[in-house]
């Protein structure tokens, strides 16, 4: 009997760690995509804005990454995985917005090579400051709820249950926002 508990718990443990590792890679490809879009797309290896935008968003995902594989590494795993559970409608959601991602991305980039507007500083510090703020929001969720997915589901497979603590005390997904 103890033998297949030892099996059952190096087996999960495997299954978690080769999650994380997953995410972690998807992480990294996503924003080496994100540099190369921008740089190449600029032709501006050296534009403050893209390096401001790339630097914060490792960053975030370092520290989080850091934070949440203490305290929820399940939800880092679930993050790297597609579920069979997800619903059609959010699938589709996810196969238009993340093109749409990438073309801001290509656009922000050309714009900056071939100066088609100009920004006025402040502009551009409010957006960054939104950034920040929009992003903090969506770390202190994920560090609220350890059931914060990528796909709309109910995760039943690991007991999840309705949050009300953090951001949830005042809106119920904040990750929307």
């Amino acid at each position: 009997m103890d033998k297949n508990i030892n099996r059952q718990n190096y087996e999960r443990k495997t299954r978690l760690q080769q999650g994380i590792w997953r995410r972690a890679r998807q992480l990294f490809i996503q924003n080496l995509i994100i540099g190369v879009i921008l740089f190449l797309g600029s032709g501006r290896p050296g534009w403050v804005w893209a390096w401001l935008y790339l630097g914060y968003s490792i960053l975030q995902i370092l520290v989080n990454f850091t934070v949440i594989r203490r305290t929820s590494p399940e939800l880092i795993a679930e993050r790297a995985e597609g579920s069979a559970r997800t619903q059609p409608w959010d699938r589709t959601i996810a196969a238009i917005s993340a093109p749409l991602w990438l073309v801001i991305l290509i656009i922000a980039a050309l714009d900056e090579r071939w100066a088609w507007s100009t920004i006025p500083l402040w502009v551009n510090l409010v957006g960054a400051a939104m950034l920040v703020l929009g992003s903090s929001l969506s770390s202190w969720a994920m560090l609220t709820n350890a059931y914060f997915s990528g796909a709309v589901r109910i995760q039943q497979d690991r007991g999840q249950t309705v949050v009300t603590d953090g951001p949830y005390r005042f809106v119920r997904h904040p990750g929307y926002i």
